[in-house]
């Protein structure tokens, strides 16, 4: 387990968690961390998934501004701006597919037997997932791009929304 519990509720760091910090937290952006070497420094398997790792990376970005992305079967990355920029367009992705089909679910919905307060629920979350998967197909972000370009900076929630009309 990657934390402990403290007689106070308060979470604190394994000892394996703080160790992968202690060597994450050195690294510079370009830099790989091998899973054999977080293997060696635990003494046990670490890959891509292990609890400790997945919390010694939030650890790490949050107190030290690093982050760390995967590096199929080798280890992590110490990314720079690219690879963070290149992480959030990978979300929009994975966002803009679940939304996808999170609708086709509620396409398959009743909404004639549904009760008022139902249809309600189903209006508002249906709206919102059509928004998500809306604002985030190629065509979408080609019109936040060119929006982007003309104001030279990230644009503030209202301008944002403009942008996709």
């Amino acid at each position: 387990m990657s934390t402990s519990t403290h007689s106070n509720g308060m979470f604190r760091r394994s000892l394996e968690t703080s160790l992968i910090v202690e060597r994450l937290a050195k690294c510079e952006p370009g830099d790989v961390v091998s899973y054999e070497e977080l293997s060696t420094l635990l003494g046990t398997r670490v890959s891509g998934v292990t609890s400790q790792l997945q919390s010694a990376k939030r650890v790490v970005l949050a107190e030290h501004s690093l982050y760390f992305d995967i590096q199929r079967g080798a280890g992590l990355i110490c990314a720079g701006n690219d690879g963070r920029i290149a992480s959030a367009k990978d979300g929009i992705k994975h966002i803009h597919r679940a939304a996808n089909r999170k609708l086709k679910i509620l396409g398959t919905a009743n909404v004639a037997a549904m009760t008022n307060e139902e249809k309600m629920q189903f209006n508002t979350v249906a709206s919102h997932v059509g928004v998500l998967a809306g604002i985030t197909t190629a065509r979408a972000q080609n019109k936040l791009a060119a929006a982007v370009a003309v104001s030279e900076q990230c644009l503030p929630l209202v301008k944002t929304l403009e942008a996709f009309k």
